[in-house]
């Protein structure tokens, strides 16, 4: 057992080492680490200041607070590092990355990320440093919108894995951390943030820079600087094809309903609007507003029951189920091969058969893309602003 001057000692020792790796690895900022978007293009902050001391068994705590200093509402899809440097224990920087240093080192330094936006359920990740060097850390919920002088922030704990072993020691990295913002087609900040103009989740990114755009006016408030602004301004404030509420929102990363989509689709097929009944098993409980708009579509067989006989309107709908009615409605009910699939989604074997030929088709004419890990998944519930950006792309190939 540890007499009295002994075990302070050891305390003191601890407390010392632990200080100076939160300093090293939190920078000049303390316990946060600043990330300030500018309307000068800055948008990157300190992760490891200097060097960072770790050893297996040791965590540090931290906080990346984004800070929008932009001078408009900006939106941001997920964090990457640049300019990282990672150095031996004589400080020489090592450029090869099948150096036994180096992937003990980066194979072994753990980060848990915590995220939590306004007004979406937290979660957390974990992501090797290893694998945060190779590509940008998505946020997984989805964009987050910061309106101008607003901020968000991002807790996480760094960690070095046992695995390390006496490979790691004395290795440091130094690398700045960027928010990479929607619209962006690499991780280096432009010179001036640019106004979101495509599916922040597209993996086909056009090299051409586009001409700034004037400022719509909208009528809805909440989609300024949206991935999906472009998009539902088309779709709703210009075309008049689908509403917001009745407090003035579109709520664009809101899940769409099975109702709300056959509408959307009705309207911008322009049918006529007809009331009748339909054999549906839960017709008694459809929205009355919904009912005509599930009626036609119904009638020119857009929308489908379940096999069990029912349409489930407040079901928010698949991403499979909205490309096979989108299909449906503009292309005939055309199916394609679904061979055209094979090696572009890496979450293909997951496809239902019944959707393959729809999901093919849409691929082909160009109106669907999968998210930057190459999944598509079909299952997933899809957004209003996803969807509505399918069918504007489908206007834009007409």
């Amino acid at each position: 057992m540890l007499n009295k001057k002994s075990y302070l000692f050891s305390l003191m020792f601890i407390l010392i080492f632990c200080s100076l790796g939160l300093s090293t690895v939190l920078g000049d900022g303390g316990n946060v680490i600043n990330i300030n978007l500018t309307s000068s293009g800055g948008r990157s902050g300190a992760l490891f200041n200097n060097s960072m001391l770790l050893a297996p068994g040791v965590s540090q705590n931290g906080v990346i607070r984004i800070n929008n200093q932009a001078g408009q509402t900006v939106t941001v899809r997920s964090l990457a590092l640049s300019g990282a440097e990672v150095r031996d224990k004589e400080g020489n920087v090592i450029t090869d990355k099948d150096n036994e240093a180096y992937k003990a080192f980066t194979d072994n330094v753990e980060f848990d990320i915590k995220v939590k936006f306004a007004g979406l359920i937290p979660y957390s990740k974990k992501v090797i440093l290893n694998e945060w060097l190779e590509k940008p850390l998505e946020l997984g919920l989805g964009s987050t919108k910061i309106k101008n002088n607003q901020s968000v922030d991002i807790s996480f704990t760094v960690s070095m894995l046992g695995g390390a072993g006496n490979a790691a020691q004395g290795v440091s990295v130094k690398t700045d951390i960027v928010a990479v913002l929607a619209g962006d087609t690499d991780v280096n900040p432009p010179v001036k943030p640019p106004r979101d103009r495509d599916d922040d989740r597209d993996r086909t990114a056009s090299a051409a820079k586009e001409p700034e755009k004037p400022k719509h006016v909208h009528i809805f408030n909440d989609i300024d600087g949206h991935w999906a602004e472009d998009y539902i301004h088309i779709l709703g404030c210009e075309l008049g094809y689908v509403n917001g509420y009745g407090d003035g929102t579109f709520r664009p990363d809101r899940d769409i309903t099975r109702a709300e989509a056959t509408k959307i689709i009705v309207n911008v097929k322009q049918l006529k609007l007809e009331n009748g009944k339909t054999d549906y098993k839960d017709r008694l409980f459809f929205p009355n507003w919904s009912k005509p708009y599930i009626y036609t579509a119904t009638k020119h067989g857009i929308v489908k029951g379940y096999p069990d006989k029912r349409f489930k309107p407040y079901r928010e709908i698949a991403k499979d189920e909205a490309v096979a009615m989108i299909v449906r409605a503009f292309y005939e009910d055309e199916e394609e091969d679904p061979k055209i699939l094979e090696g572009i989604f890496t979450d293909e074997k997951t496809f239902p058969i019944w959707s393959k030929g729809y999901l093919a088709k849409a691929y082909k004419e160009k109106i669907i893309n999968g998210y930057p890990d190459g999944s598509f998944k079909p299952l997933g519930r899809i957004t209003r602003a996803e969807f509505v950006s399918i069918i504007v792309r489908y206007l834009n190939n007409e």
